[in-house]
């Protein structure tokens, strides 16, 4: 686990990392955090290289570049960071969605102790999802594609299709209801049609008695399932850009 801290001030760097350590300690005693310290943007980009640490927290008031800016310039490299803002106002609480910021914490930590655990458990629960993958079994031959690879899945005349990202369909062996099974137990996927779900990950929006992909691609929603299908979306969208102050 690589985390980030960026703050201008060592007092409160400091203080940061102690209660990031202490809640490995206490709630996730197995994993050692390794905990970078940043005195500014500036200093943070200069090194940044894209999905390397899994948790970063910005001081959004800082000399130089903002928290926001700098925040900005991550998310264009790595959305899959979990950015958790820590700063002394709300002002900027609205803005924090643009990069999809998990939380919002106002200063000083230890006085708010309840939120920058729930930060942290957010981050956690949601950095699990990426560990997830479905079993494909052929035979003797056997491989596990990670659910965030998958787009969606469909079933076409008996036949089982895996729409993945940047290699295109697979047809896998086995029965259909196996995997959907598999895959309907996580928030990610929704049935938006007979015998076809889609991962939220890759959804652009919804239109009319269609979802568009963000690679423009379009699938059919059937329209008993569109307003759940939606809702789901919306959900989604929201929970995994939680935020909270």
């Amino acid at each position: 686990m690589n985390i980030a801290i960026i703050d201008d001030l060592r007092e409160d760097i400091m203080l940061t990392e102690k209660y990031i350590r202490n809640y490995f300690t206490n709630y996730h005693s197995s994993i050692k955090p390794d905990i970078d310290l940043y005195s500014s943007g500036e200093e943070f980009l200069d090194s940044f290289k894209p999905h390397e640490y899994q948790i970063i927290f910005i001081d959004i008031y800082m000399n130089g570049i903002t928290g926001i800016q700098t925040a900005k310039e991550i998310f264009k490299e790595d959305k899959s960071a979990c950015i958790i803002f820590l700063t002394t106002s709300d002002e900027h609480y609205a803005e924090s969605f643009s990069v999809q910021a998990v939380y919002y914490i106002l200063k000083p930590v230890s006085k708010n102790e309840t939120v920058f655990k729930e930060a942290l458990d957010f981050c956690m629960t949601r950095l699990a999802l990426d560990d997830k993958a479905l079993e494909i079994k052929n035979g003797n031959f056997s491989a596990n594609i990670l659910f965030k690879n998958i787009i969606y899945i469909e079933s076409e005349i008996g036949e089982t299709f895996l729409h993945i990202n940047n290699h295109g369909p697979v047809s896998v062996p086995g029965k259909f209801t196996e995997y959907a099974n598999k895959l309907k137990n996580d928030e990610r996927f929704i049935e938006i049609y007979r015998n076809l779900y889609i991962n939220l990950d890759y959804v652009k929006k919804f239109k009319d008695d269609t979802v568009i992909l963000k690679n423009d691609e379009v699938l059919p929603v059937a329209r008993r399932r569109k307003t759940a299908a939606l809702n789901s979306f919306t959900d989604y969208c929201i929970w995994k850009g939680a935020s909270s102050k």
